[in-house]
């Protein structure tokens, strides 16, 4: 299948690559037969990002890499703001930025015009993106054909990260983050179509604004490639892969280690924002302890502003010799991981109806037991999503996370089929035939658009 207008066959610009959400989006749409393209902008995969670029993200980059486009200029906020606005703003901009930002990422923040913005997509028909390419578009005259958020509360509007800046003692990081907001709303909402599947507090942000949106998820993880041989995995990830099979009963933690307080939210707000990794390493601790005599380990990547927090509870819980923390690798690299092992562990967040992220995404698709918060009542899920919810271990207090683990630990069998059905959930419900979902909502809305 693919989208033909006028006898021509169109193109579609995927813009942007947070979290690798993207890379995988367009690798699915080639595989519907559409002709889609990567596009990153210059701030894509660097600084803290690094790690979210697309060869970190695949065995087989090369087969790819002809529909990646790397553009010159970034999509930040000094470069979603009108060229009128940008006069009244360009030393708060410069000032705001040397503040935020290091030297090393300087030259990512520079200013760019409309012509530039108009040349790096005036080949491309459709657009689909998130962050602020609403935005960008919005400069010269585009709007989003499908536009998602990736951060909860949507980024640069409604999440965390904006609230907190919009709370700033700074008056000039006040005035230019609210500017930003504005832009930001404004593009949103003539996007042709929104997609959000968390519907919790971005759904809340949705609902404030008037914002209507279709309920699916991202397809955010490609899982349509085959595993890599044993000679193309490096001396590390050997090692680190031969630990995990060779423990009896192995359990994988990937995700970022972000459960203290440090006194920026009150205690409701925290709540909401943990992930309560300590609730992991108390329950495995209490599991360690009933099962004296079984070979097992938890592996832990070191990732997460809390890291250290995590490593001394280890010691004061005596579990530090179980606990086997593993540096930050690739995606592809840890998906190698989350094969080889027994059990994995995603998030414990208490928001009500919040959905799982990326790490809980990865290890569905990789067919292994997800121990993972789950807080929908019985029959919301499938209600709210209109398909069954997938077969988590799911995890309310810390009791949960011991109970599932001696499950696991003492019925084997069970937590192999778990994994099989939970493979078979993620096939179902998300990867291609959740792309093939958004495919159908992208041929509806865009009239000129032909199967």
């Amino acid at each position: 299948m693919a989208i033909q207008r006028k006898g021509t066959k169109m193109k579609v610009a995927i813009l942007g690559n947070m979290n690798n959400n993207n890379f995988a989006l367009m690798r699915y749409f080639r595989d519907l037969g559409i002709d889609a393209y990567l596009i990153l902008f210059a701030n894509d995969g660097t600084g803290t990002l690094k790690h979210f670029k697309p060869e970190n993200d695949t065995w087989n980059f090369e087969k790819w890499r002809t529909y990646v486009i790397q553009l010159n200029y970034s999509c930040v906020p000094v470069n979603v703001l009108s060229d009128r606005l940008w006069f009244r703003v360009f030393f708060l901009i410069r000032y705001v930025y040397s503040i935020m930002f290091s030297k090393e990422n300087a030259i990512n923040y520079k200013f760019v015009s409309k012509s530039r913005i108009i040349l790096g997509t005036k080949e491309f028909d459709v657009f689909i993106g998130s962050g602020l390419s609403a935005a960008m578009l919005f400069r010269i005259g585009k709007v989003l054909d499908i536009f998602y958020p990736y951060e909860t509360g949507i980024e640069f509007l409604g999440s965390e990260a904006v609230r907190k800046e919009l709370r700033s003692s700074s008056f000039f990081k006040r005035r230019l983050f609210q500017s930003i907001t504005e832009v930001q709303l404004e593009s949103i909402k003539r996007a042709k179509n929104c997609i959000n599947g968390e519907l919790s507090l971005t759904k809340e942000v949705f609902d404030r604004f008037g914002i209507n949106f279709t309920p699916l998820n991202i397809p955010m993880v490609y899982n349509r490639e085959d595993a890599p041989s044993f000679e193309m995995l490096s001396y590390e990830l050997s090692n680190i892969d031969r630990d995990v099979r060779n423990t009896e009963f192995s359990i994988l933690n990937h995700g970022r280690q972000l459960w203290i307080n440090h006194g920026k939210h009150t205690h409701e707000e925290w709540e909401l924002i943990s992930k309560h990794n300590d609730w992991l390493f108390k329950g495995f601790s209490i599991f360690v302890d009933l099962n004296p005599l079984l070979d097992t380990k938890l592996f832990v990547v070191d990732y997460g502003p809390d890291v250290e927090y995590s490593k001394e509870l280890c010691r004061e819980l005596g579990i530090d010799n179980k606990v086997i923390w593993i540096p930050k690798i690739w995606l592809k690299e840890l998906m190698v991981i989350i094969k080889s092992s027994s059990v994995c562990a995603g998030e414990f967040r208490v928001q009500e109806n919040i959905i799982w992220g990326g790490t809980g995404w990865e290890i569905l698709a990789s067919g292994k037991p997800l121990l993972q918060g789950f807080n929908f009542e019985e029959g919301e899920f499938e209600a709210i999503y209109g398909h069954s919810e997938p077969p988590l271990l799911k995890v309310r207090t810390q009791e949960d996370v011991t109970n599932h683990l001696l499950d696991m630990a003492n019925n084997r069998n069970k937590a192999k089929e778990i994994g099989i059905a939970s493979k078979d959930w993620f096939n179902t419900h998300n990867g291609i035939n959740l792309a093939q979902k958004w495919l159908n909502l992208l041929l509806k809305s865009v009239p000129e658009l032909q199967q």
